[in-house]
């Protein structure tokens, strides 16, 4: 039973336990630049993942004052320490910044060795987190949602030499050429716009106070959207890496189906106008959420801003 009524340093706690299971964890757990993690590795690798979205969720409720910390305290600190016993799994959080469980744990007052500061409890309002909650379960639910997030996560689909993201940026940038599997690539333009529809959504139903903390439990996606990734001097923009939003607005492909579809000029003038409001509202939603992380964690070491290395394996 991990005691409730002090801090706790979960790397003292743990030290030298089953040594065994911490080289295995080290292998299973490390950051995919290092080497490419297999399928079977990856299906572990996502349950952790879902399991620490839990704890995040946790924070939020608290953050918002939708929940007390002490409706969680004991169940948050035993939970969480057992989850985070190994090196492996906190250096884990660290690797690919699961800063708002670094909150969580601060708040519990476990040490699990990811300094951060956690922002202040505000005045709760239930409606707005219940619609969140409500909100959230589009991530899950919607196909087209989930195939984008898998590209944007590195998962491959096509094959061949050329990334899915070679090939797709292709795809936009071109009116005329032909490509194979041009379904799967509409879906992928159908995700994209999905995925700023959904955060523009949750954008304009929050206050300005309340954004940074919401958009902290997506900040991963938003950073992939939009090129950045994690340095020692905060989040910084990877010019390696596309932002897809420019690449989207910027499409000959979808400016051609528009034209083609679309009854009248002004219905087509129409759409790219709500694109771009909608991309406006993502990018200050991330814009606002990589400040407030950039003020709450100390700098970390640069690192790739993905949690995956690219997989034959489909999620659609």
């Amino acid at each position: 039973m991990v005691p409730s009524d002090r801090g706790l340093s979960v790397a003292a706690t743990y030290k030298g336990k089953d040594a065994a299971k911490q080289r295995r964890l080290r292998q299973l757990l490390r950051g995919h630049w290092d080497r490419e993690t297999t399928d079977q590795e990856d299906i572990v690798r996502d349950s952790f993942d879902e399991a620490l979205t839990r704890y995040q969720l946790y924070e939020l409720a608290v953050e918002n004052g939708y929940i007390p910390l002490t409706a969680i305290e004991r169940e948050g600190r035993e939970d969480l320490a057992r989850l985070l016993w190994s090196e492996a799994a906190r250096r884990y959080l660290r690797l690919y910044h699961y800063v708002t469980v670094a909150f969580l744990a601060s708040r519990l007052e476990l040490d699990i060795g990811f300094p951060c500061r956690p922002p202040p409890v505000r005045e709760g309002n239930q409606a707005q987190f219940a619609f969140f909650l409500s909100q959230h379960q589009t991530w899950y639910q919607d196909v087209l949602l989930e195939g984008w997030l898998g590209f944007l996560d590195d998962y491959q689909v096509f094959s061949g030499r050329r990334s899915d993201k070679e090939i797709f940026q292709d795809f936009l940038k071109s009116d005329t050429e032909t490509f194979e599997d041009q379904f799967v690539l509409w879906q992928l333009v159908a995700g994209a716009e999905r995925f700023l529809l959904v955060l523009s959504d949750l954008y304009t139903t929050l206050s300005p106070s309340e954004r940074p903390s919401y958009g902290s439990f997506y900040f991963y996606w938003m950073a992939r959207f939009y090129g950045y990734r994690s340095t020692a001097r905060g989040f910084k923009r990877d010019r390696r890496e596309p932002d897809w939003s420019q690449v989207l607005l910027a499409s000959k492909r979808i400016r051609a189906l528009a034209r083609s579809t679309l009854p009248t000029q002004r219905a087509e003038r129409r759409y790219w106008m709500l694109l771009a409001k909608r991309n406006a509202d993502c990018e200050k939603f991330w814009e606002a959420t990589r400040q407030f992380l950039d003020e709450h964690q100390p700098p970390v070491a640069s690192t790739t801003p993905s949690r995956r290395n690219p997989s034959s394996r489909a999620r659609r």
